[in-house]
């Protein structure tokens, strides 16, 4: 698949504080990366406070957007698991891999870890390039504007620190949205995806279970290669 070398991306100018859509180039990828042709993003509250100026960019500028889901169109040299042509949805997220966190494969739990659209350029863009670690595939029949708000609006992260009270489980319990989906990082390396169904109706219900064992199952094996090496 040929791609082109330019791209419409939406960019924020901390210093002038607007937002307008530019042409700028499309990604280039590091070993460990994937780049993804963007399907659907959100607008998360956090983008609106970096608009009005109350959570800042630690970037001049940057490409917002943190709640995203799109295609694989290519992939980075150490890549193995992802092709182009997967669904996926990704976390907002970056590790610096530079660290002793890091070096130990407790990548959620970096101290340096930079946020999606803050710290370096998100999905208000046609393309964006991610660590292939926070990609998790999605089904089929999961429209991507759905899956879009999966990593944060619906799955929340909550990473359990070595010195937690004595009284918190050793896996905790995020709250998400509608879905009551929650994704939680343990103590170890591994990660863990948990969905439970909200009061709704069955069918949704039902929904939110096939969705369990998707993500589920997908984190699982990607977050076991991860302390070993392997970016895939």
């Amino acid at each position: 698949m040929s791609l082109p070398t330019t791209m419409t991306a939406a960019r924020f100018d901390a210093g002038t504080m607007q937002l307008e859509l530019q042409h700028v180039p499309v990604p280039t990828l590091a070993a460990h990366e994937v780049l993804v042709r963007v399907a659907a993003c959100g607008i998360c509250l956090s983008d609106v406070h970096l608009l009005d100026g109350t959570l800042p960019s630690s970037l001049p500028a940057v490409t917002p957007g943190h709640e995203a889901a799109g295609v694989v169109v290519a992939v980075g040299d150490n890549v193995a698991y992802w092709k182009a042509g997967s669904r996926v949805v990704m976390a907002g997220g970056k590790p610096c891999l530079t660290c002793d966190t890091c070096g130990r494969g407790r990548y959620e739990s970096c101290p340096n870890i930079a946020v999606m659209g803050f710290g370096y350029d998100g999905a208000w863009a046609e393309y964006v390039a991610v660590p292939a670690m926070v990609l998790t595939e999605i089904p089929e029949w999961l429209p991507f504007e759905q899956a879009a708000i999966l990593a944060d609006a619906v799955s929340t992260r909550t990473p359990v620190s070595s010195d937690a009270p004595s009284w918190l489980p050793r896996k905790a319990s995020g709250c998400g949205g509608s879905a009551g989906s929650a994704c939680t990082p343990s103590r170890s390396p591994r990660w863990s995806v948990r969905a439970s169904s909200s009061p709704s109706t069955r069918s949704r219900r039902r929904g939110t279970g096939r969705l369990k064992s998707v993500l589920t199952t997908r984190s699982t094996r990607r977050s076991r290669a991860w302390p070993s090496g392997s970016w895939s």
